[in-house]
């Protein structure tokens, strides 16, 4: 259940199962005495509630402690819903959820811990060398947090590219955006149309939530390969700006990039743990499963 919450693009919010257990000596006078090393094990990984409840039938959901318990389930699954709401309908361009994805847990909510440090005007780097997954990261990690970004999640690639207002208004035909003559000629002016356009929508999907969600887009700058297209100079035109998330894929490090830890936070993504590379090898087995 843990190790493919993030290939649903779930986070956290899946639904697992329910276990009954019938507990010999649980209404005894000295059970917690006797099972405290064991109830504070299980309660420091999950909720627990041992109480002899079900002889009492539907009394037992008059219980003042009971409806409460039984009030915060509602809204949680309310929320999670409502979460997922959201993310199905977020706009963007990123390709649909990868259903083989596995793993990557920690790389994921230390991306999203990097983008929500509340720094305007944040680079976040995916570093690490081919064919790693640097890409499929930055899109699973854009639909499993997507209803953090109203405004949506784009994409552009980046591959051999040293302008960043140029590659900013390539999204143009994505957003529908037509520009005027003047935006045509003048690369600034018409990144600068794409970014007020990214803006609104970022405003106008936080308003449609009614979840309190702060307006946010997420930016995926893919294969970038020269390290002036997200420093300043060029960098100017995207910083500041506290709706907008940008997360950069790249082999280049921390020699090239010339971060300081200040305006770039560097993940370095490695192999596949053993077992999650064994797992995405057996998902391409037949029915999903080893023979033997």
């Amino acid at each position: 259940y843990l190790k493919y919450e993030y290939s649903r693009g779930v986070a956290g919010d899946g639904v697992t199962q329910v276990y009954f257990l019938e507990i010999n000596g649980l209404d005894s006078d000295d059970f917690k005495e006797k099972a405290a090393q064991w109830l504070n094990k299980l309660g420091s990984r999950q909720r627990i509630d041992f109480r002899p409840w079900n002889e009492d039938g539907s009394e037992s959901l008059k219980k003042l402690e009971v409806k409460k318990r039984l009030q915060e389930l509602r809204e949680s699954i309310r929320k999670r819903i409502v979460r997922k709401r959201i993310i199905s309908n977020v706009e963007g361009n990123i390709p649909a959820p990868n259903p083989k994805f596995v793993g990557r847990e920690t790389e994921m909510k230390n991306l999203h811990k990097f983008l929500d440090t509340g720094k305007l005007g944040v680079i976040t780097a995916v570093h690490g060398v081919g064919g790693l997954g640097k890409t499929a990261i930055t899109f699973q990690y854009a639909w499993a947090f997507g209803d953090f970004y109203p405004g949506g999640a784009w994409y552009i690639s980046c591959a051999n590219q040293k302008n960043l207002a140029t590659v900013i208004k390539s999204l143009s035909s994505d957003l529908n955006v037509t520009f005027s003559e003047e935006e045509q000629k003048d690369e600034i002016k018409g990144a600068k149309r794409i970014l007020n356009e990214l803006k609104v929508r970022a405003e106008e999907g936080a308003k449609k939530s009614n979840e309190n969600i702060k307006p946010a887009v997420l930016l995926i700058l893919d294969n970038v390969d020269y390290s002036e297209l997200i420093e300043p100079p060029e960098a100017d035109i995207i910083s500041g700006k506290e709706w907008l998330k940008v997360l950069v894929t790249t082999r280049m490090g921390p020699k090239e990039l010339h971060t300081d830890g200040t305006d770039i936070s560097l993940l370095t993504i490695d192999e596949l743990p053993f077992e999650d590379a064994l797992s995405l090898i057996e998902s391409y087995q037949k029915n999903g499963k080893f023979a033997n």
